[in-house]
């Protein structure tokens, strides 16, 4: 007998794994080895594998033996509904709703986007506790250094309790100082009044802290917050892996960039709230997909609803849209490179050539290289000492003048320190304040509450890496890329710093793109990104043509936190219509998560680069308000995001329809969809269709076109 039990998880990602119990037999053995993640357990003799593999398990063990098969459900508390004290600040009512969250869940994730106030609801939850459970001490730690004065600030402002910097003292001549590691074990050694104590990621490096706060005889710490979590996503390095060894009752890790490259990056978050108990190597496994042989090739990822429902259940995130603000426009200008800069450009980039063709380098060694192509671009004095003008810093002078003549301020961000510092010099008449990592962070935040209060200064600069985060930079609607960072949360956070809570006028983000330059491909990368985050967080998709909605309901069963847009044109001459939709997706249990409309495949009733992603099955074909079937595949790409994904099923094969393939697919790369790839003649390749089934007057032609725009 084969044993099979359902229980909560173990090794393995996921809420709930399987567990296998058996007589040893080699061949079970080499059998359960062939799943992609598994775990066997020394202890209990038993082997752990993903409740998503359940089917391949009982098809490959069921012919060795009998299999019992046992289930287990998920008892969810009941959300309670407390009265919650009153404040020193009025939170807004998405606010109220982080709180009570908090209130009913001990262990979770705050994943609201920069600017709806992530540090007010996790004060205020925390004098919550304290009121209602009394707990001790509440520690956050900082995922980047410069937020620590910034939490100081914003708790002194919002909360009734005391806090302090770890390691903050005031030196004999009356100087307010900050210690070193030392110091702060002095102080965490030592009875602690104050209620928030406040740290950096960095203080986790060394052991003797993390003991001092695990074991501490002084001060309990009852509740732990990581702010900026994605900041300690590398599960190998010393701070990371002390981070896993800290735990309490209350634990919140908050971030509004969660996915900053892919979904690995939620390993270190996941794991540090106890929702995901897997090893890295079975995390890495599970949501991977990787080329067979030695060189096991990234191919793509997979299983990622697993990672939704985690989220589900353990996160909160609410779309910007909640503050009703003013909108935002990204403006993407190109300029050209001056001659001289140019000629220089090209020179670099073939030194870099000449360097990577001579030996083998890692890759950080590479990422150095290509930095240089990123700042002769920015500033080609940073790497010569000839005078080569830079298209990109005079078109920054210049968008600058325009700006502050028009009576308004900006926030221009870089890469680097030096562009930084010459644009302060080139802008010195507007009174620049700037922000890099060599200046003191009390400095930085003096900074910043002038030009949030003084109308004499206009302009604002920093490298983003510096001041990207923790900022409130509201006073400004203007903000200026001079080169942006390499994923799409870091630029979401630079440009949140001016659109918060507090902004009331449209803001402007210009993004300065040197033509045919590294500039175009770093573009391309941030929206790679861009679009793996936001499906996996809260992305929309689109059904085409859903007639029942059987596609829908699958779509919205794998993705459930992705809101889901199915459209029909519903004729009379089909036997199924909205109603029916509707019904089906309720009985389905996801009816919450799905808008019915009706339409026109033809001309779709939606703007521009709306969807993250959108499907459609055997609909095109169908559509009679269009003579040229190519057409309606356009319509459909129209609506999806730029790095959004597709895939379409249809008759593809018939030349009758759609004419050459081949040169279709041509035509749309040269439209711009970045990736295009084409199935034809499916019916001849999938052994599951019946025979009967394709025959000319059924789906002969069936292919696929999938991609990425």
């Amino acid at each position: 007998m084969i044993t099979i039990e359902e229980r909560l998880t173990s090794k393995v990602p996921g809420i709930t794994s399987v567990f296998i119990n058996f007589e040893y037999n080699k061949d079970i053995v080499e059998e359960i080895k062939q799943i992609p993640c598994f775990n066997f357990s020394k202890r209990t003799k038993e082997w752990e594998i993903p409740i998503v593999y359940l089917a391949q398990v009982i098809d490959r063990l069921c012919c060795f033996d009998d299999i019992q098969l046992t289930c287990c459900t998920i008892d969810i508390p009941e959300h309670i509904e407390y009265q919650l004290g009153d404040y020193r600040t009025q939170p807004f009512a998405y606010q109220k709703e982080g709180i009570q969250f908090g209130l009913n869940t001990p262990r979770w994730l705050l994943l609201d986007p920069p600017g709806l106030g992530k540090t007010l609801q996790i004060t205020y939850l925390a004098e919550e506790l304290h009121r209602r459970e009394g707990i001790e001490h509440c520690l956050i730690i900082c995922g980047i250094n410069t937020l620590k004065l910034n939490w100081k600030k914003e708790i002194s402002k919002h909360s009734k309790l005391s806090c302090m910097v770890l390691g903050e003292y005031v030196s004999k001549t009356g100087k307010r100082m900050y210690g070193g590691i030392d110091k702060r074990l002095e102080q965490l050694n030592s009875p602690i009044n104050e209620f928030f104590i406040i740290t950096n990621i960095e203080t986790l490096r060394d052991d003797r802290i993390i003991n001092a706060i695990m074991e501490n005889k002084h001060n309990h710490f009852d509740m732990m917050i990581v702010d900026e979590i994605h900041k300690c996503k590398g599960h190998s390095s010393q701070q990371g892996n002390n981070l896993l060894k800290l735990s309490s009752k209350y634990m919140i890790g908050a971030t509004g960039t969660l996915l900053l490259n892919n979904p690995l990056d939620a390993y270190v978050p996941l794991k540090w709230i106890g929702v995901d108990r897997s090893t890295w190597s079975n995390f890495e496994n599970y949501y991977q997909i990787k080329s067979n042989g030695i060189t096991k090739e990234f191919i793509g990822y997979r299983n990622i609803d697993t990672m939704k429902k985690q989220l589900e259940l353990y996160s909160l995130r609410r779309p910007k849209s909640l503050l009703n603000l003013p909108p935002k426009n990204i403006i993407y200008e190109l300029v050209e490179m001056e001659p001289a800069q140019r000629e220089f450009y090209n020179q670099v980039a073939q030194g870099i050539k000449d360097e990577v063709d001579k030996v083998v380098l890692k890759p950080a060694a590479v990422l150095s290289l290509i930095l240089r192509l990123r700042q002769v671009t920015a500033l080609p004095s940073i790497l010569t000492t000839k005078d080569i003008p830079s298209s990109k810093f005079n078109r920054v002078c210049d968008l600058c003048s325009e700006i502050v003549s028009n009576g308004e301020k900006v926030v221009i961000f870089s890469t680097f320190k030096e562009t930084v510092k010459e644009l302060a010099k080139a802008l010195q008449e507007y009174n620049p304040l700037i922000g890099t990592g060599d200046i003191p962070d009390e400095i930085i935040s003096e900074n910043n509450t002038k030009f949030q209060t003084d109308d004499q200064y206009k302009v604002f600069i920093g490298t983003w890496q510096k001041c990207g985060t923790g900022l409130t930079l509201t006073a400004a609607n203007n903000v200026i890329f001079v080169d942006t960072p390499y994923t799409d949360g870091a630029f979401q956070q630079a440009c949140d710093r001016v659109y918060r809570i507090g902004t009331d006028k449209p803001v402007c983000v210009y993004v300065i793109v040197t033509e045919d330059s590294i500039d175009e491909r770093v573009r391309e990368i941030v929206e790679d990104k861009e679009a793996i985050s936001d499906f996996v967080l809260d992305g929309k998709l689109l059904d085409i043509g859903c007639g029942a909605a059987a596609l829908t309901v699958r779509c919205a069963k794998a993705f459930q936190k992705a809101q889901i847009t199915a459209m029909d044109y519903w004729g009379v001459e089909w036997n199924y219509a909205k109603e029916q939709c509707e019904k089906n997706a309720q009985i389905e249990g996801v009816v919450d998560h799905i808008s019915f409309q009706k339409g026109d495949a033809a001309k779709l009733d939606f703007p521009d680069e709306t969807f993250d992603a959108a499907v459609s099955n055997f609909v095109f074909h169908e559509v009679r308000t269009a003579k040229d079937k190519r057409d309606v595949v356009k319509e459909a790409l129209r609506v999806v995001k730029k790095g959004g994904v597709f895939s379409f099923q249809d008759m593809f094969s018939q030349k009758s329809l759609y004419g050459d393939m081949e040169e279709f697919v041509k035509s749309l790369k040269e439209e711009g969809i970045s990736e295009v790839h084409y199935i034809g003649n499916l019916e001849k390749k999938l052994d599951f269709i019946p025979g009967f089934v394709t025959t000319p007057w059924m789906i002969s032609g069936m292919g696929i076109i999938y991609g990425k725009k």
